[in-house]
């Protein structure tokens, strides 16, 4: 906005809600003669899906596209049910089933596309709600040519990002209801599905509908983009907030924001919902939000906009309406917002946007494995971030667990980052603290020159995989490496001298007691090696 029409100290926001209103649409009547009934989903491929997810067996996320129901279309038997979806009363019907002329989407895909339903999964409506606003990101998730007209078959794919691929998920448009309405996520417009069979895809990826009942909404904008996410505490950002937040989206990153100080679905004295995810979709000293604000640049005949040409705000794209847009200062910003969730896009999500500059990226995929040292990455930093001074190198270290929350299995990880060359016991950067989300991510900047990152877990007898990204303004910035420095998981230890190939030295006193318990091991469990043993002690001393 610009500072004709607004004070200049007076920088506000656009953010938007994930879940702006219910559906209170009443379908056709209900037409029972099609739907598939319970005991055709609940067949052997249901039970199966528990018993290869506790042997930590990959369950097929394309399904078999030959197996069809009574109704001749396709049906999707890998579908983990769960206890809500068995409820007496409970239908799976087809989007045919619920209205005359259904659409996969109906005047393009937006924001306003969303209704929650019974299930606690804002956390995913607002990564939807994000994703909804980049076409490129949006045709990458739910690809195009998808609809109930000429080839329709009855199932639909979405695709998802997952540890470093893209990997696609078939569902049939099999949706639970319950007195001809749709139980979860719907469309205010009755005709449209897209956003109900893109929760359903996502539910089969966790595991079911159930594993999408309370989470983070940075995790499933991870899963939608592939980019790297990490939780801010607004609070503790930088005094200039509008520069920050313009630094974030001048790499192409995407925004939420939450106030978690009071009971879930109440809202704060100028209308902030608890606990709710909202989308920061815009800024240019101005934050725009999504859902219903009460307060100053609210919708509703606000006196602030009498301030501001009617051309501005053409431009900004406000409309005189509550359609769950609205706008704030700053200063509001920061006192009705606790957390700010930020995911770095590691791609540009348009090719022509010269004013995206996005992260470039390196991964590694590893493994802790119990009782044995973590691994090690060699992180080189050369690329000075423009007008720096003294020069610094910007970066991002993103540590994800693999498959956690599909097993329900959550380890304590941190990030440690040492300097080479520096003799010392104490990392020169790591994350606050061992956390148990299935991301952890350090954002920093550091003067040129090598670095080592050790990713570890809480306890020393944990084990599991994960992948190691690391963002920085360079291609090939990060290596494996063998042991810079013996580093225990759990309270990290080291050596007093250590070479870089990772062979302790021993002094001869500290030999002779390493070697005196070995001989006594060989010697009670008989070893016939131990002459040999013996012969070298001799050689050495």
């Amino acid at each position: 906005m610009s500072s004709s029409a607004v004070e200049p100290d007076l920088d506000k926001t656009v953010v938007r809600k994930s879940v702006s209103r219910s559906s209170n649409s009443s379908p056709p009547p209900e037409d029972d003669i099609d739907s598939v009934c319970q005991d055709e989903l609940l067949g052997s491929q249901s039970k199966k899906w528990l018993a290869d997810l506790l042997s930590a067996v990959s369950v097929d996320l394309a399904a078999d596209p030959d197996t069809v129901g009574r109704d001749g279309f396709f049906v999707d038997h890998h579908f983990p049910l769960g206890e809500l979806e068995m409820q007496s009363g409970v239908k799976w019907k087809r989007p045919r089933e619920l209205c005359a002329s259904p659409q996969f989407i109906v005047n393009g895909a937006t924001r306003l596309d969303i209704c929650q339903g019974k299930l606690n999964d804002c956390w995913l409506l607002a990564a939807i709600a994000s994703l909804s606003v980049n076409d490129k990101l949006f045709q990458k998730v739910v690809p195009p040519g998808q609809d109930f007209q000429q080839h329709y078959t009855g199932r639909f794919s979405f695709r998802f990002w997952q540890y470093g691929e893209w990997v696609e998920v078939r569902v049939d448009d099999l949706l639970p209801t319950k007195d001809n309405k749709l139980i979860y996520l719907s469309s205010p417009e009755r005709q449209e599905f897209w956003s109900s069979l893109l929760e359903k895809a996502y539910a089969k990826l966790k595991g079911g509908y159930r594993a999408l009942d309370m989470g983070f909404p940075h995790e499933a904008m991870v899963d939608m983009t592939g980019g790297v996410a990490e939780v801010l505490t607004i609070s503790h950002l930088p005094r200039d907030l509008y520069s920050f937040i313009q630094s974030l989206l001048a790499k192409g990153a995407l925004i939420n924001c939450a106030n978690c100080q009071g009971p879930l679905e109440q809202k704060n004295p100028l209308g902030i919902m608890f606990r709710h995810a909202y989308s920061v979709t815009a800024m240019e000293k101005v934050f725009t939000l999504h859902h219903k604000w009460e307060g100053p640049w609210s919708d509703s005949r606000s006196p602030e906009w009498s301030t501001v040409s009617s051309q501005e705000q053409q431009r900004l794209g406000r409309v005189n309406r509550e359609d769950g847009e609205f706008w704030m200062s700053v200063a509001d910003f920061r006192q009705n917002f606790e957390s700010m969730e930020v995911c770095h896009l590691t791609k540009s999500p348009s090719q022509s946007a010269s004013s995206v500059r996005p992260w470039c990226c390196v991964m590694h995929h590893g493994n802790w494995v119990p009782n044995i040292s973590n691994p090690q990455f060699l992180l080189e930093l050369s690329q000075v971030d423009p007008s720096s001074d003294p020069p610094v190198c910007s970066f991002v270290l993103s540590l994800m667990q693999k498959h956690q929350r599909r097993r329900g299995l959550n380890l304590s990880t941190a990030l440690h980052l040492y300097m080479v060359g520096i003799n010392s016991t104490r990392p020169l950067l790591c994350s606050p603290q061992y956390s148990s989300r299935r991301e952890v991510v350090l954002r920093d900047s550091l003067p040129p020159g090598r670095y080592i990152i050790i990713p570890s877990t809480a306890e020393t007898h944990q084990q599991g995989d994960f992948l190691l990204r690391v963002l920085t303004e360079q291609n090939k910035s990060t290596r494996s490496v063998l042991s810079f420095f013996i580093y225990c998981r759990g309270k990290e230890q080291r050596m007093s001298d250590v070479l870089t190939q990772g062979m302790a030295k021993l002094n001869w006193p500290e030999f002779q007691a390493l070697w005196d318990k070995i001989r006594r091991w060989t010697v009670s469990h008989s070893a016939p090696h131990l002459g040999l043993g013996q012969k070298c002690v001799q050689q050495f001393s």
